[in-house]
C-alpha cells in the first residue's frame, strides 16, 4: 500500500482499488479491525477527495458494503445493516443488489426475524434473476448465487414449519446443482475434444 501511495498518491485509482482488495483479504482472514480501518479510509477519501461520478458511487458501495461484511462476521447486526443500506442506496447494478439483498437475509436471520429474512431473500433472487438476465456469460457464479438464496429460503422455511415452501426451495436449489453439474461436464468434454 505504501508503494502505491508514493508511486501513484493516496487518492489515485490504483491506491484505492489496492485498498478495496486489501479490504476483501483482511475480511477472509478475519481481521476484521484491518477491514474497518481499511474501508473507512476508502470511504472517506471517495467522499471528500475523488470527483463525483457513477463509477465513484459505485466503488462508495462496495466499500459500504465491506465495511457491512465485517461487522456481520463480528455479530455487530445493526452496524452491518446501516453499511448495507449504505451500500443499497448507491448500488446499480442487480447483482451487487442481490449480494446486498442476500446480506440483510442473513443479518435478519441471525436476528431471528424470519419474516423479514424472507422478503430479503426473495429480493436477492429477483435481483440476481435481473443480473443473469442483463448478462448471460454470468449465468454460473450468479446461478449458485441463487441457489444459495433458495437453500437460506428453505431452512427458514423448515424452521417455520411449512414442509410445502420447504420443499419447494429444496427443488429449485437441487436444479441449480443439476445445471452447474451439467455444465461442469460439458466443459470437461470441450476440453478433452480439443
Amino acid at each position: 500500500l505504501w508503494h502505491n501511495e508514493k508511486k501513484y498518491g493516496l487518492f489515485s485509482v490504483e491506491t484505492l482499488k489496492l485498498m478495496e482488495a486489501l479490504a476483501w483479504m483482511s475480511i477472509e482472514q478475519g481481521n476484521f479491525t484491518e477491514a474497518e480501518y481499511l474501508c473507512g479510509r476508502i470511504i472517506n477519501i471517495r467522499l471528500s477527495k475523488v470527483p463525483p461520478s457513477e463509477e465513484n458511487n459505485a466503488r462508495l458501495g462496495t466499500a459500504y458494503f465491506l465495511l457491512g461484511d465485517a461487522y456481520l462476521y463480528q455479530k455487530q447486526y445493526l452496524t452491518a445493516e446501516i453499511n448495507y443500506d449504505k451500500s443499497l442506496k448507491l448500488a446499480k447494478d442487480p447483482e451487487h443488489k442481490g449480494d446486498v439483498f442476500n446480506r440483510k437475509g442473513i443479518v435478519s436471520q441471525e436476528q431471528k426475524n424470519n419474516e423479514q429474512a424472507l422478503g430479503f431473500y426473495s429480493e436477492a433472487v429477483r435481483e440476481y434473476e435481473l443480473a443473469k438476465a442483463s448478462n448471460p456469460e454470468m449465468a454460473g457464479p450468479v446461478n449458485i448465487r441463487i441457489r444459495n438464496a433458495y437453500l437460506a429460503l428453505s431452512e427458514i422455511y423448515k424452521k417455520m414449519g411449512d414442509n410445502g415452501k420447504y420443499n419447494e426451495y429444496q427443488s429449485l436449489a437441487n436444479a441449480l446443482q443439476a445445471v452447474k453439474e451439467i455444465q461442469h461436464n460439458e466443459q470437461n468434454i470441450d476440453i478433452q475434444g480439443e
